[in-house]
């Protein structure tokens, strides 16, 4: 038997992704609708209820430049101009081996809480939200530590405009996810030892 062809296999995750979020939405109240033309810009997904407007762009594999361009396009219309909320959702389909190690998403959220350096310039205020998604590629142990690599989802709000801005109604708050790819070495508690690594990679929200 043939492996399934990763391109194929990432879109079929995208659709069944795109298709479980909308289901979400509808059953909390809003009304949904796919593939909606937003100006001149088309969204995967677009919710609505009582004034409120969040568009969701889904990701799964890499985007080409011109792609990841118009995403961008998309976000800041939906901000700029349609004061609504943008949220980019990674679709990761899952991969062949399971490695596990107990609390990693504590862990992480943690050091992602104690260390926003990489973030801090995407907003006045930068507040992680919740780190998801988190896939472990490599473990080893030996007697003095163990070396653990992985990636994952990390979600921030985005503020704005100052607090009083926000009182106000002149702010603006939304919700921005990135993928990141972590190196940490722990001790045999399960306790950080020292952080080789934490990249988050930013680059859909410069382009």
């Amino acid at each position: 038997m043939k492996i399934i062809n990763e391109e194929i296999l990432n879109k079929v995750f995208q659709k069944a992704a795109i298709e479980q979020t909308a289901q979400q939405y509808a059953r909390d109240g809003y009304l949904v609708s796919r593939q909606a033309k937003l100006g001149e810009l088309r969204a995967d997904l677009v919710a609505q209820k009582s004034g409120k407007l969040i568009v969701i762009e889904f990701k799964s594999g890499r985007w080409i430049p011109r792609k990841a361009k118009t995403v961008v396009k998309l976000r800041n219309y939906v901000v700029d101009e349609l004061k609504g909320e943008f949220r980019l959702i990674l679709v990761n389909p899952p991969r062949g081996k399971e490695i596990s190690v107990s609390g990693i998403e504590d862990i992480l959220h943690q050091e992602l809480l104690e260390d926003t350096s990489q973030v801090d310039v995407l907003a006045t205020h930068v507040t992680l939200d919740e780190v998801t998604d988190v896939e472990i590629d490599s473990v080893d142990i030996d007697k003095e530590r163990i070396d653990v690599i992985g990636r994952g989802n990390v979600t921030y709000e985005l503020q704005y405009g100052s607090d009083s801005d926000m009182a106000r109604d002149e702010g603006l708050q939304t919700t921005e996810t990135f993928p990141f790819t972590f190196r940490l070495y722990l001790n045999h508690r399960l306790k950080v030892d020292e952080v080789s690594e934490i990249d988050i990679d930013t680059s859909s929200f410069h382009e």
